[in-house]
């Protein structure tokens, strides 16, 4: 309960292979930015592998949770962080350092303090086919700087059979007129980010969706960076760290859509030009469930709209909510294919023929069709028969 120090949870001296599971695990809420303020702790140096938080509930600290290595020849590896609620962090939501092969999946983190800089997700010196797939980090009344995802000089030592997977993430920040970055890749290699929903509320005209600078062969791919306040969707620097982007979704109503290698552009078709890439990409644009609480599913025309559609990545097989890809949708979430215009049935007699009545005994038979998507589906339908003359259910 103190102010100094508040770790309700040490991880240290070799502890490996332990599971953390369900647990309501809280600190203090306090204005600090100290380490030992973190509600779990991994202090550095120390060097513990193969451990597991599954569904657990942290709330409070500077930090929720600090997960620190010994050094890039000494590594925490295999750290599992899956399924976990992450609330009133002061400074840090999960902040990593050097580490190889984490999976982290599946969290959600609402970071809302009002400190000079913070972060949703901090990952630092992580190397190896690491994972950070179907996490919701939302920050909805941001001040100051901003970072929902920050990944520093991670995959350096990686190559092209290990590529760190991004993927099927919600991002939500609501920061008003100050600098925020949704996803910031700083010196990042062999990534790659696909099927990512970033929503960036930000009158900053530099603030940005989705922020590469420095590293290599980066693929960005079916993503959806929105910036419906004045933000703008990318920043490149310099012109060589890009091999694939392509099929992405943005939106903005700011000054610039971009930085590139020097220069801002203002809209897709100059960026276009001047990359070389995004030949398929598009602006347009598109209806969220609610970007405040981070639901950032598809809504409304949205649900069917051919221009979110894009091709499959054998990566993705599933969106963010574990539900199969189909065409599929670009950004975290697959839409729903099936909606009632899209079910056409009708009643037909014992004889095959359409029929508006039937007579009891006898046979009817419901005929339906689906015309979207082109794929298999189950129906359940109910008949509910009426008496014609009494209009009573029978």
């Amino acid at each position: 309960t103190g102010t100094t120090y508040g770790i309700a949870l040490q991880v240290t001296g070799g502890a490996n292979d332990n599971t953390i599971q369900g647990c309501q695990i809280s600190s203090p809420v306090v204005a600090s930015t100290s380490n030992l303020m973190a509600v779990i702790y991994g202090p550095s140096g120390s060097v513990d592998s193969r451990n597991k938080f599954l569904g657990n509930t942290i709330n409070g600290g500077a930090y929720t949770f600090y997960w620190y290595g010994s050094g890039t020849t000494a590594m925490d590896t295999a750290t599992v962080f899956d399924g976990n609620i992450m609330t009133n962090m002061y400074y840090m939501g999960v902040y990593q350092y050097y580490g190889y092969a984490p999976i982290m999946k599946n969290n959600t983190l609402i970071h809302n303090s009002a400190y000079s800089t913070h972060y949703g997700w901090y990952s630092y010196y992580i190397y190896g086919p690491f994972e950070f797939t179907g996490n919701k980090v939302n920050e909805p009344n941001a001040s100051g700087t901003s970072y929902g995802v920050l990944i520093y000089s991670s995959g350096t030592a990686n190559n092209a059979g290990s590529y760190p997977l991004w993927a099927n993430n919600f991002i939500s920040i609501n920061a008003g007129g100050s600098t925020a970055y949704g996803m910031y890749m700083y010196y990042q290699s062999y990534a790659k980010a696909y099927h990512n929903t970033i929503h960036l509320r930000s009158t900053y005209a530099t603030s940005t969706g989705m922020y590469v600078y420095y590293g290599d062969n980066i693929q960005l791919r079916n993503n959806i960076v929105y910036c419906p306040s004045g933000a703008m969707p990318y920043y490149w620097y310099p012109n060589t760290n890009i091999l694939a982007a392509d099929r992405n979704i943005f939106y903005s109503t700011g000054t610039y859509f971009g930085y590139y290698n020097g220069t801002y552009y203002a809209n897709l078709a100059a960026w276009q030009t001047a990359t070389a890439k995004e030949a398929l990409s598009k602006s347009t644009t598109v209806t969220f469930a609610n970007p405040a609480t981070c639901d950032l599913h598809l809504a409304g025309a949205s649900q069917y709209d051919p221009n979110l559609t894009s091709v499959m990545l054998p990566e993705i097989p599933t969106d963010i909510d574990g539900d199969v890809r189909v065409i599929p949708y670009i950004g975290a979430d697959e839409a729903c294919y099936i909606l009632p215009a899209q079910v056409k049935f009708e009643l037909r007699d014992g004889n095959g023929q359409k029929a508006s009545y039937v007579e009891i005994p006898g046979t009817l038979y419901l005929y339906y069709d689906v015309n979207f998507p082109n794929t298999a589906a189950s129906i359940t339908a109910t008949v509910k028969l009426y008496n014609a003359v009494t209009n009573a259910l029978v």
